[in-house]
């Protein structure tokens, strides 16, 4: 597929470079704070005395899993090397975890070297159409409590 028309990077000024520096660091401190606690399942159940098997808000109130609902007890497995486990707990946890990885990367190297990346509206809507299939798969085939 050719990248051409999907996406194109353009340099920025130390100001923005340290702008989105930032934003990546405090992404990456908050889902790791997530790995261990999970404000939100404290929040629902010590706060709102309401049982939530894992803090998710969209599951707790609807019964409907989210995104990434399993994604914190699928890297758990995953890094105890339980492959099996974290695809059972989110099923395209390997694959949304890497394809992030690789942006994240991708974000924080051209953000070194003050350029950032610009995506155009018809690769907006491939984002949109993976999440939407990660999503569906999640409904279907995870396992949430």
């Amino acid at each position: 597929m050719k990248v051409e028309g999907y996406f194109r990077t353009v340099s920025i000024g130390s100001e923005e470079r340290n702008k989105i520096l930032f934003v990546l660091i405090g992404i990456l401190a908050f889902a790791l704070m997530n790995l261990y606690f999970n404000p939100l399942k404290f929040i629902i159940n010590s706060l709102m005395d309401i049982d939530s098997p894992n803090g998710c808000p969209l599951l707790t109130f609807t019964g409907i899993p989210c995104l990434t609902c399993g994604m914190g007890r699928a890297f758990s497995c995953l890094t105890d090397g339980d492959i099996k486990g974290s695809t059972y707990r989110n099923p395209l946890f390997i694959l949304f975890f890497t394809v992030s990885s690789v942006i994240y990367v991708l974000l924080f190297s051209l953000a070194l070297n003050k350029r950032k990346i610009l995506i155009e509206k018809k690769a907006w809507l491939i984002i949109l159409f993976f999440l939407m299939m990660i999503w569906i798969a999640n409904i279907i085939f995870g396992n949430h409590h």
